[in-house]
């Protein structure tokens, strides 16, 4: 499984499957939404947990600021695993 968060334009651009990998059963899910970060995130670097000040685009890593649209996008394989959980809703911005 394969987790994304996208900006609006890295969505557009990105967030779909090559016919080649949908036949080998690749699959995918997007739900747009209005982010926020959530309370403990960042990255690990050097053994040392490093909070980051906001989310990240993963394909063009520029900010998406609480409230922004984004894209969460899930890959995954029906051939090896099941649709995965939820996990969008630990991203969703309470409106």
């Amino acid at each position: 499984m394969i987790r994304r968060i996208l900006c609006p334009p890295c969505g557009k651009e990105r967030a779909w499957v090559h016919p080649d990998d949908k036949a080998a059963g690749l699959v995918m899910r997007t739900v747009k939404l209005r982010v926020k970060k959530p309370k403990l995130h960042g990255m690990t670097m050097n053994g040392e947990f490093r909070p980051l000040p906001s989310l990240l685009c993963d394909s063009c890593d520029q900010p998406i600021a609480d409230g922004a649209e984004a894209l969460a996008v899930t890959y995954w394989n029906t051939k090896r695993e099941g649709e995965p959980g939820p996990w969008e809703e630990d991203f969703r911005h309470a409106s």
